[in-house]
């Protein structure tokens, strides 16, 4: 390798003096993605081991790790408690020097040898360093499976968007606009009640607590600097849903959504999440970022994620797939 980035920073440093355009990534790259993270999972100790090769030729790979320490001293790889991140441009060159110390990573900094990685298949190319331990060069045992994520091209026309739309959701964004009130705020710290209103509402529609107070400080402290938005919906009686929207760079991210249990079959949601497309092209952002969807061939499937992912995919948009890796199953 010509050059080895070490750390997220400097990993962040050569993108943007490269001016390389990871946008479609920036959900996973952003610092604001680890701070949250380590906010949310509040219990674990997390330690940056991320790094950055570049080749002979300019071609680079990322790869976004941290160490994990856990509050029984159990220590893992991961990327801030999602799957370690892996994105290599097509044709890079990895040097079989680098590919026996990455291997040799995964043993000497994790006490649990059971970890997920995740290869992003940027250009639809698997990575040199996922093929590593794909091509049975190493005594890791490995269980693949793809995993398919939903994101939307904002590029698109306002007209070409709504056109996008499953055709019973063109109806029910308006019937959900007629049957609530639908609103949205950012940037004004004069709004801190009505997000108390959707903390309270969140709890009660998961039946306990799930987060950490710091986790919820740090997401209002975006929100009343314009960093994320909420989109809610109002009827007499007060709040009956609302959703948080992040924005990483160019894209926004579906973080966190809540509705009265009650309302779960109703459009209220549909009209909430069209708000935020229609807000975020006009902010100039580029993707739509649904988060990974669960589907029927998948083990883990349940009706719950099935119904979910039905939901988003009615905005319509493109599925993309990466591929996951679990290091060290017995497959």
């Amino acid at each position: 390798m010509s050059n080895q980035l070490t750390g997220v920073v400097e990993i962040d440093e050569f993108l943007s003096a490269e001016r390389i355009d990871l946008s479609y990534f920036s959900v996973w790259l952003s610092k604001e993605y680890r701070v949250y993270q380590e906010l949310y999972c509040d219990e674990t100790e997390f330690s940056d081991l991320s790094f950055g090769l570049i080749d002979a030729n300019g071609k680079f790979c990322l790869a976004l790790v941290s160490r994990d320490i856990d509050r029984d001293g159990l220590v893992t790889l991961s990327n801030w408690g999602a799957p370690v991140l892996i994105v290599c441009q097509p044709g890079f060159a990895l040097s079989k020097a680098f590919q026996k110390e990455f291997v040799g990573r995964f043993r000497t900094h994790s006490s649990n040898h059971n970890i997920v990685l995740w290869d992003a298949m940027f250009g639809g190319v698997i990575s040199p360093l996922a093929m590593t331990f794909l091509t049975n060069d190493t005594d890791f045992k490995v269980a693949v499976t793809p995993r398919i994520e939903d994101v939307l091209d904002l590029g698109d026309s306002e007209v070409e968007l709504r056109q996008g739309l499953r055709k019973s959701y063109r109806n029910l964004v308006n019937a959900g606009e007629r049957t609530w009130q639908i609103g949205e705020y950012s940037g004004s710290e004069s709004e801190r009640s009505r997000f108390d209103e959707f903390m309270q509402l969140h709890q009660e529609a998961a039946g306990r607590i799930t987060r950490s107070s710091a986790s919820w400080e740090y997401q209002w402290d975006r929100v009343k600097s314009g960093i994320s938005w909420i989109m809610e919906a109002r009827d007499e009686g007060g709040l009956v849903a609302a959703s948080l929207f992040d924005i990483h760079g160019s894209t926004w991210d579906y973080s966190v959504s809540a509705a009265k249990r009650e309302l779960f079959n109703n459009p209220v949601n549909h009209s909430l999440v069209w708000r935020a497309i229609l807000r975020a092209k006009a902010q100039g952002a580029r993707w739509f970022y649904f988060g990974e969807s669960a589907w029927g061939g998948h083990e883990a499937a349940d009706p719950k994620l099935l119904s979910i992912m039905k939901f988003k995919r009615g905005f319509g948009g493109q599925s993309q797939m990466k591929l996951e890796l679990k290091i060290g199953t017995n497959s």
